[in-house]
């Protein structure tokens, strides 16, 4: 069954509304460091940077923009021009009393560097007539860093219209909200299943 990109927002507010059940998210007081190793330590220099953690990668929970919780919907003006990728982490979100994580961020591998790179050039602002279908599915966020360490959030859902959003803070700006250079406000959309190559990888 289809639906449009509005009537979708009404049917995922109603399964956020409902959720599955509350269950416990993951322990953000002991998150792990997914580059332990790499903090300087002792004599070492200064200028080494630690490796961004658990929960600066993909908080416990998504920010919310302060909307219906499914996030903004309006498309966004025009493409991004994203910073090229020298690191990526996908982390799973599930619909449990608003976006909460489930288990821990998976490092994407070099060798996939490349085809999510060329995904992400790909976006579009998304058409708001696009039909889309009707299940309810996790919310994927890939997020990368550039070689000075800043990181962008790509969220994407797993289900309807696959729409992406993006961050300048997982941790802090509601997908959608973006407003670091070469970042867009509002929904696009990704060339061929950007949401299934994050799921593989995620799934290992």
């Amino acid at each position: 069954m289809k639906t449009t990109t509005g009537t979708l927002a009404s049917l995922a507010l109603l399964g956020l509304l409902v959720g599955c059940g509350q269950t416990e998210s993951s322990d953000s007081g002991s998150a792990s460091d997914p580059g332990a190793g790499s903090e300087s330590s002792g004599g070492a220099s200064d200028e080494t940077t630690a490796s961004p953690t658990t929960d600066e990668l993909c908080p416990a929970e998504l920010p919310d923009d302060g909307g219906n919780g499914f996030g903004v919907t309006d498309p966004a003006a025009e493409a991004p021009e994203l910073p090229s990728a020298s690191q990526a982490w996908v982390c799973q979100y599930d619909a449990r009393n608003g976006w909460q994580r489930a288990g821990e961020p998976v490092e994407v591998p070099e060798g996939d560097l490349a085809a999510i790179e060329e995904s992400l050039a790909g976006l579009e602002p998304s058409d708001p007539d696009q039909m889309c279908t009707e299940e309810l599915g996790p919310r994927w966020l890939l997020v990368t860093a550039d070689d000075a360490g800043s990181l962008t959030g790509v969220s994407v859902d797993g289900f309807g219209c696959r729409s992406v959003r993006l961050t300048d803070s997982p941790s802090r700006t509601a997908p959608g909200r973006a407003s670091g250079d070469g970042l867009v406000e509002g929904t696009l959309t990704a060339p061929g299943d950007l949401s299934q190559e994050l799921s593989t990888i995620y799934g290992g």
